[in-house]
């Protein structure tokens, strides 16, 4: 079972599709009452960008997507991952240590080029 205190310090090693996609919908009512400080606050934020990183990875690499979406979602994957790094240098800047990254399954959210980019319009 996965709680959000396991997220945001880090300790959720798998996230399931439904739980992942749950995040990325609710953003930050997630978790709300959990954090105990601006690195919480950082971490989770880092969790979701890593999440959306990695679906974008993922969605990209199934290579469902032609011309002018390919080359959006592209630039997205790159505008998530980017997010990352930058969360990363700045939780490092504060001497703390960031999150790593969980492992996700989102489900058959890439079976198609429609539920990619449904799912992906769904969270965006």
């Amino acid at each position: 079972m996965i709680n959000r205190r396991d997220l945001i310090k880090g300790t959720a090693a798998v996230i399931p599709a439904a739980v992942g996609l749950q995040m990325l919908g609710t953003k930050w009512a997630f978790a709300a009452d959990d954090f105990s400080g601006p690195v919480d606050v950082l971490n989770y934020a880092l969790t979701l960008e890593y999440l959306e990183a990695e679906f974008y990875r993922q969605g990209n690499q199934a290579d469902l997507l032609t011309g002018k979406a390919k080359s959006y979602l592209e630039d997205i994957q790159a505008d998530e991952e980017a997010h990352v790094v930058a969360l990363k240098d700045t939780i490092a800047s504060l001497g703390a240590t960031a999150v790593a990254a969980p492992e996700v399954d989102f489900g058959s959210a890439f079976k198609s080029k429609a539920s990619y980019l449904e799912t992906a319009y769904t969270f965006e």
